[in-house]
């Protein structure tokens, strides 16, 4: 490795290694959890993802908080935190930009009445919110990259109403 990877190793490596610390201490995880294989394969993985250079800063942040709260789950409940880790992997900085956007954006709009119908009515300048949210240039590179996660089916495709409505319908699968 060289001089700058192994320091943001370390420094990646000592912050995961302290939270860690701050959960043991305070009763939440215990030492069978930080010995456990979840831990050892989690923390594997993120080691190979630095070394292998697809590890930024935002995926280095999930992961460490799927580990996190992996390791406060029984070893049988462990299995979606796993899941959710080689998810992460796949995915590039836009495509975690574009989740964390639809997630954030999701939670201050506003449920329908169709509720019991399953779906979700997103203010109609969703995309320029979008853009806004994730700083990428232009709606056409957000609709992109939805279509990408809709095709990997982390997000829901989108159902166009009307030009002041988008709606998202929740099948097999939610938008995020």
């Amino acid at each position: 490795l060289n001089g700058i990877k192994a320091t943001r190793l370390m420094w990646q490596s000592t912050q995961l290694f302290n939270e860690e610390r701050k959960l043991l201490d305070k009763g939440i995880i215990n030492e069978e959890a930080l010995k456990s294989s979840f831990h050892s394969d989690s923390v594997n993985r993120l080691l190979n993802l630095e070394k292998d250079d697809t590890l930024d800063e935002e995926k280095f942040q999930l992961i460490k908080k799927i580990i996190l709260v992996g390791l406060t789950k029984k070893e049988k409940e462990r299995v979606n935190a796993k899941h959710f880790i080689r998810t992460i992997e796949a995915l590039n900085t836009s495509d975690i930009s574009v989740l964390a956007s639809c997630y954030r954006l999701s939670q201050i709009s506003q449920w329908t009445d169709a509720q019991a119908q399953q779906t979700y009515k997103v203010p109609s300048n969703w995309r320029q919110q979008m853009v806004e949210s994730t700083g990428l240039a232009a709606k056409e590179m957000i609709e992109e990259l939805e279509s990408n996660l809709v095709e990997r089916k982390l997000l829901t495709p989108p159902v166009h109403i009307s030009p002041q409505e988008i709606q998202f319908n929740m099948g097999l699968y939610f938008r995020m």
